[in-house]
C-alpha cells in the first residue's frame, strides 16, 4: 500500500452570509507565486456544498452586499505583474465581480493597466 503524504490546510469558519452559522473557508497547501488555493463551502442541511473557490497571496472580507461579506484577493504572477479579484455572492456562488491588474517596473514603481468586469460563465 503506497503511504500518503501528509498535508496542510487551513480551516477557516466564517459568518458570511451573517445568518449565524458559520460557512467553511479551506486554504490549500497547494498554489504558486499567485497563491494559495481557497475553497468556500456553505452548510446545506446535514452537507457542506461549494459555493466558490479564489486563488491569493493577500484576502481580505469588505462590506457585505445582500447580506453576503465581500470578498478581495491579491495575486501575483511573475514577480512584476498583480491582480486585484473582487468576489461577491450572487445566483448562488461567489463570483468574480472586478479583475483590477498592475505592473511593476523600477521607474514607475505599481501601475494600474486594466480592470477587466468577466461576463456571466467567464468567472
Amino acid at each position: 500500500m503506497q503511504q500518503r503524504e501528509n498535508r496542510k490546510v487551513g480551516v477557516f469558519r466564517v459568518d458570511l452570509d451573517e445568518d449565524g452559522i458559520p460557512e467553511i473557508i479551506i486554504q490549500h497547501d497547494e498554489g504558486g507565486t499567485g497563491g494559495r488555493y481557497y475553497s468556500i463551502y456553505k452548510k446545506h442541511k446535514d452537507e457542506y456544498e461549494e459555493i466558490g473557490w479564489f486563488c491569493g497571496n493577500n484576502v481580505r472580507l469588505l462590506k457585505p452586499v445582500n447580506h453576503w461579506l465581500m470578498i478581495e484577493a491579491w495575486t501575483r504572477g511573475g514577480g512584476t505583474d498583480s491582480s486585484r479579484m473582487l468576489m461577491k455572492y450572487e445566483r448562488g456562488k461567489y463570483r468574480c465581480v472586478r479583475l483590477d491588474e498592475f505592473r511593476t517596473s523600477e521607474d514607475k514603481g505599481k501601475e494600474f493597466v486594466k480592470t477587466t468586469i468577466p461576463k456571466e460563465g467567464e468567472e
